[in-house]
């Protein structure tokens, strides 16, 4: 019988984390915002404000965790950011005041770096000829999330916004435990060859105990002090950045804007749950482009087409434009969601790779502060957040450009580094 190699059964259980993380927050927090809004009686700009606080501190701690899941592997955090992520939740549900929603927004975001910071690296030491195809098929798990924001929103509109909160805390911190076990370390430790070395389609057999050891990846190999003196370290961290004001602030005022045009809320969840299912198309079929073509190019062109789709929703008044705006934004975004994670695989190899993502990571906590605040400020100021999606398509333009200028690194020219060190 033909064994699957076991590189893709951590893909699926990591895809599965994902839709479950980005399901019940990135995609499905919005849902919250609006009934918040009216039990706290505070603003947008308030509201999202816990959100800036929550990114600061996760940009801060990302490097720390990075060097914990290089070390100590990935399935360590995994459960830990699962159980903190059921409590989370369980808090908010509790939320009786602005200062307690900040605290909770905090923790509950922290616990999502925790269980989704180990995902990427995870799946990047299993794989090196077909990167950017596993990381495409991980991207979609982000995608399918969406998928639950109609439920999420049914919840909360026939149960209340607090009993919401307490169910999904329970179903995160249970589905979560399952889904770290599968995660394994590693395959040059555990004694498997990576995908570049196995025979297609089968389970990688063990190295026998005299095998010469397993040939390292094509490319560099960087320890994350290396790759931080690099150009492409840099232009490849700000260009993400500056796409993270976009995501996020859309992330969590997307269902706001639609409710603001006059849909319901139960249809601008359904308008959020069909943004990240259509992302699903992009996350397959450029990752499986970034294996054939140059990877910039393909992440320019997913660039590209999250700035159309912001100008098309700065514009929309009703349903037809809202639904093209899914169909264009959404092929970009899932576009270069495998882009970053197969990038920083290819320009800096694997040794360091959570370690190097958490580095950057902290750089990102100022586009993902920025887009929900500044989206909150310009809707309280102008009473519209039309300006805001025309700011975000400028910001995206910026990143295309310094996405196509980036080089891979000359590693004859990096500072020496211990053989096997991460710093």
């Amino acid at each position: 019988m033909v064994r699957i190699f076991y590189g893709w059964w951590v893909v699926f259980s990591a895809t599965l984390a994902s839709a479950l993380n980005g399901g019940v927050f990135y995609y499905g927090f919005g849902a919250w915002i609006t009934p918040l809004t009216h039990v706290l009686t505070c603003s947008r700009a308030a509201l999202s404000g816990a959100f800036s606080l929550g990114t600061l501190v996760n940009g801060a701690l990302a490097p720390f965790i990075g060097l914990l899941v290089d070390r100590y592997g990935p399935w360590r955090l995994m459960l830990m950011g699962s159980t903190l992520l059921g409590l989370a939740w369980v808090l908010l549900s509790q939320t009786p005041s602005i200062a307690w929603f900040y605290g909770v927004t905090v923790l509950l975001m922290f616990a999502i770096m925790l269980a989704d910071l180990p995902l990427a690296p995870a799946v990047a030491h299993w794989f090196m000829r077909r990167m950017g195809t596993a990381m495409g098929i991980l991207g979609t798990g982000f995608s399918w999330g969406g998928v639950v924001v109609p439920l999420l929103a049914w919840l909360i509109n026939a149960f209340g916004w607090n009993v919401a909160a307490w169910v999904t805390g329970l179903v995160v911190g249970l589905a979560g435990v399952p889904l770290a076990l599968v995660v394994r370390r590693p395959p040059q430790p555990e004694g498997y060859l990576a995908d570049v070395e196995a025979t297609t389609g089968a389970r990688p057999q063990p190295l026998a105990p005299q095998a010469n050891p397993v040939p390292p990846a094509p490319g560099p190999d960087l320890s994350a002090r290396q790759a931080v003196t690099t150009s492409a370290f840099w232009l490849m961290t700000i260009t993400f950045s500056l796409r993270h004001v976009v995501t996020t602030g859309l992330a969590i005022h997307q269902i706001p804007f639609l409710i603001d045009i006059g849909i319901s809320p139960q249809v601008a969840a359904l308008f959020v749950s069909s943004t990240a299912m259509a992302s699903i198309g992009g996350n397959l079929a450029f990752g499986w482009l970034g294996d054939r073509w140059d990877k910039r190019r393909v992440c320019a062109l997913g660039l590209g087409l999250m700035v159309v789709g912001m100008l098309i929703l700065a514009r929309a008044q009703g349903l037809g434009e809202v639904a093209l705006f899914v169909l264009v934004y959404a092929l970009g975004f899932g576009g270069t969601v495998p882009m970053m994670a197969a990038l920083r695989g290819e320009y800096f190899g694997r040794r360091a790779f959570a370690t190097i993502q958490g580095l950057s990571q902290t750089v990102h906590t100022l586009g993902s502060m920025a887009g929900p605040l500044v989206a909150g400020y310009i809707r309280d100021v102008t009473q519209s957040y039309r300006l805001a999606f025309v700011l975000f398509a400028v910001i995206n333009v910026l990143g295309i450009f310094m996405i196509l200028f980036m080089r891979h690194p000359r590693v004859s020219e990096m500072p020496e580094a211990a053989e096997s060190g991460l710093l």
